[in-house]
């Protein structure tokens, strides 16, 4: 593009994305937004450049109550990414982890696992075993703190053979 050309540029903004930014040759640009897509309408130049950067906040998203096997489970995600436990971080019998409502999420690149992927850590909780020998126990569960590790749902069964989940209690 050697001349001025005067046209639209439209950029999806995602719906899990409430924060973002839009940068033209350096300059911060307050878009008008249409049917979900920020709209830039000027005259262009060559060497024009323009940057995106989508906010990707840790969500924990709660399952529609009709999904009965995961009612008062939560599910974690970070911008369009699902994320999961897996044995390998997070010990066996995951049905035992609790989310809770953590204030200590770490969010971490960690470029020698599986080629490198971004990680998600809080503090959750864990039941203990059952300190009787019975069935049934009328008594509440014991909860210990304990460090829940998830990795990207695409990334899982990449390592050792193991249990996984995406719904944590």
């Amino acid at each position: 593009m050697n001349a001025k050309t005067k046209f639209k540029y439209y950029f999806r903004i995602p719906g899990w994305c409430g924060k973002y930014g839009i940068r033209l040759n350096g300059i911060e640009q307050n878009c008008v937004i249409e049917d979900g897509y920020a709209l830039i309408d000027r005259e262009w130049s060559a060497g024009d450049t323009l940057s995106l950067v989508f906010d990707m906040p840790v969500t924990f998203v709660k399952a529609n109550p009709h999904v009965r096997e995961n009612i008062g489970k939560t599910a974690v995600m970070r911008g369009p990414v699902v994320y999961c436990a897996e044995e390998e971080d997070n010990g066996k019998e995951l049905f035992r982890l609790h989310a809770g409502n953590p204030n200590d999420i770490v969010i971490k690149h960690e470029k020698e696992l599986l080629e490198g992927v971004t990680t998600i850590s809080f503090t959750g909780k864990r039941e203990k075993d059952w300190a009787c020998d019975t069935l049934y126990h009328a008594a509440e569960p014991v909860l210990e703190d304990k460090k829940i590790t998830l990795i990207p749902y695409y990334a899982w069964a990449n390592r050792n053979a193991g249990e996984m989940t995406v719904w944590i209690n």
